[in-house]
């Protein structure tokens, strides 16, 4: 009813309308054609020295807005069997026990858990939902120990921390590779997209498919 209702008004501007839809359909059927040749044409295999090289070039994007951790986290009901040799193990790590010894124990009684030592990850993300997260001075949390504790009426939760990086501290580059990446993929479709435009003005040219017209 509205467009009934338009189409009525004197003052509606149709070849104004029918240019932007012509405007439009120039956009879509270009970014079409764009598409199907970047993917027909992009490479999505970015080398470790490719990533090395932009995160050295550009630490300064790459600090840290959050408090970030390596650790171990662990949530086990009350009572559990053998939480005392666990505890010994988790502060033990990685010195004086496995990592299959801890992640045996957590298959068998831990609610949840946490067992990848090399992964990176925000430590607001680790504490939450736990008693850790009533805490404000996290920061200080971290740095005191490498073993945090804490219980409430039904659950121990322990965390194990094995490396932290604070804010305002460079990110290592674990922790931002996939950001890293995806840039450079951009990057690559950005190049794509002028390589195809000159391949398309290159192939015109040599068959005199257009021509310049000057007043």
């Amino acid at each position: 009813l509205i467009i009934a209702r338009a189409l009525e008004e004197e003052d509606i501007n149709e070849v104004e309308i029918e240019q932007k839809v012509l405007d439009y359909r120039y956009a879509l059927m270009r970014s079409t054609f764009e598409k199907k040749y970047i993917s027909e044409n992009i490479s999505e295999d970015i080398p470790i020295a490719e990533i090395q090289s932009y995160y050295d070039e550009h630490n300064a994007d790459f600090v840290l807005k959050q408090n970030i951790v390596r650790c171990l986290f662990v949530q086990i009901p009350k009572p559990a069997a053998g939480q005392d040799i666990f505890e010994r193990n988790l502060r033990a790590y990685p010195e004086q026990s496995s990592i299959s010894e801890l992640r045996n124990y957590c298959t068998q009684h831990a609610i949840r858990s946490f067992i990848e030592d090399s992964v990176w990850v925000d430590f607001n993300e680790v504490i939450a939902d736990t008693p850790f997260s009533d805490i404000l001075d996290r920061t200080r949390m971290v740095r005191n120990s490498s073993l945090l504790e804490s219980s409430d009426d039904d659950y121990n939760y322990f965390i194990r921390i094995l490396e932290y990086k604070m804010v305002d501290d460079v990110s290592p580059i674990e922790f931002v590779q996939e950001d890293i990446e995806n840039i450079l993929i951009n990057r690559r479709k950005i190049e794509l997209k002028q390589e195809l435009e000159k391949i398309v003005y290159n192939e015109a040219v040599s068959t005199n498919a257009f021509e310049i017209y000057s007043r």
